[in-house]
């Protein structure tokens, strides 16, 4: 006879002698009330049911799962899943696997939206977090800084904290030189300025409309700069003078050359200097010759320039009025009075025999009486009707 109770409570009943033993499925155990009837073991009390993360009772058994983010492996061990193998696990740039989920981010100078997913551009030269001297301009994911014209970007080193780590920002504009850097071009002089340059010029040169090329300053189209003639040069210009003038110590200025005072100017006589040039002139009773600078006599008495009475006598440079024999020269030079050569005894008349008669400009010898003048001339003479005697002419008796 079988002695195992017809009831399922159990799940197997075992008979032995005189007896029976009942027993459960797996996943179960034997009431301990009433010894026949199995109750569901609930594994997940004990150890989690070695689950490593999740356990779920299932009569009559149980089962092992993870959290979210994780595998099954082994039935009971949980891994972890990389999310970031599968299409970057949605997010935009960069995917961050955690423990059981993962973490998007983006890159430097951009931003992650709402849906933690998508990465935006930041710009940060509207937010003010860019480092720029002097112009920032936005590219996706960061920024440029660059400078204005005349401007170079330079990267400087700044020293860490630590005096070990160094970091670098490239915002500072510092002036370009474009005179020492060969950029200005100008011409000739260069001066550098904050954030550009100018060109100048040497004196004698003025800046041409490009604002580079130098080009000669022509003085000599001004007013008062020479004196009289001006010559421009590269740069620069000259003053002359005309014939008869030499430049003055202010090399602009021109004064008069007295030429009188070297060789008399070439004159043989008379130089007279006047404003820029002389002339030759000669004293009275000369004139000039045709060359300009000797003097020839003037022959007064030929040109009939004189006022003699009677005799013009030509001089160097003037004349001398003389008289004609029998007269002498009055004390005004010019006229002649008569000479009483009988008075003055500047005669040759015989005085035993002739007596002096003067006249105008000379005088006769006329014969003492009873001398007489042979009709043929010669000597007062006695003759006849008279005798020559010891004691004279005399007439005959």
């Amino acid at each position: 006879m079988n002695p195992c109770p017809n009831f399922v409570s159990f799940h197997r009943c075992v008979n032995i002698p005189g007896s029976f033993e009942c027993y459960c499925y797996h996943g179960y155990v034997l009431n301990n009330t009433d010894g026949v009837s199995c109750d569901n073991i609930n594994e997940c009390l004990w150890a989690n049911g070695g689950c490593d993360q999740i356990c779920i009772d299932q009569e009559p058994s149980f089962e092992c799962r993870c959290k979210s983010g994780y595998t099954l492996i082994n039935t009971k061990e949980c891994e972890d899943i990389n999310e970031c193998l599968t299409n970057n696990g949605g997010c935009d740039q960069i995917c961050v696997n955690t423990p059981g989920s993962f973490v998007c981010s983006c890159w430097d100078g951009y931003e992650l939206q709402a849906d933690n997913k998508t990465c935006q551009d930041t710009n940060e030269c509207t937010d003010d977090t860019d480092d720029c001297d002097q112009i920032c301009q936005n590219v996706d994911g960061g920024y440029t800084c660059s400078c204005f014209n005349g401007y170079r970007l330079v990267t400087i080193y700044r020293p860490a904290l630590n005096q070990i780590s160094h970091r670098f920002q490239a915002t500072i504009c510092v002036d370009i030189n474009e005179c020492t850097e060969g950029i200005a071009r100008c011409d000739q002089l260069c001066w550098n300025t904050i954030g550009s340059f100018n060109c100048s010029c040497y004196p004698g040169y003025v800046l041409d409309s490009d604002g580079i090329t130098c080009v000669d300053f022509n003085e000599c189209n001004q007013t008062n700069f020479c004196d009289q003639e001006c010559f421009n040069l590269p740069g620069s210009f000259e003053c002359g003078c005309t014939k008869s003038y030499i430049l003055g110590p202010d090399q602009r200025t021109c004064w008069d050359i007295n030429e009188c005072l070297v060789s008399n100017g070439g004159c043989q006589q008379i130089c007279r200097n006047y404003d820029g040039s002389y002339n030759c002139s000669c004293w009275e009773g000369y004139t000039l010759s045709s060359d300009g600078f000797s003097c020839q006599d003037i022959n007064e008495c030929e040109l009939e320039l004189d006022s003699c009475q009677q005799i013009c006598v030509n001089t160097r440079g003037s004349f001398v009025c003389d008289c004609f024999p029998g007269f002498t020269l009055n004390g005004d030079g010019v006229t002649c009075r008569d000479v009483d050569e009988c008075a003055t005894k500047w005669h040759n008349c015989d005085p035993q025999r002739e007596r002096c008669v003067n006249n105008n400009g000379s005088f006769v010898c006329e014969c003492r009486p009873p001398f007489r003048r042979p009709p043929l001339g010669g000597g007062c003479e006695c003759l006849p009707p008279f005798t020559q005697t010891p004691q004279g002419c005399s007439k005959c008796s």
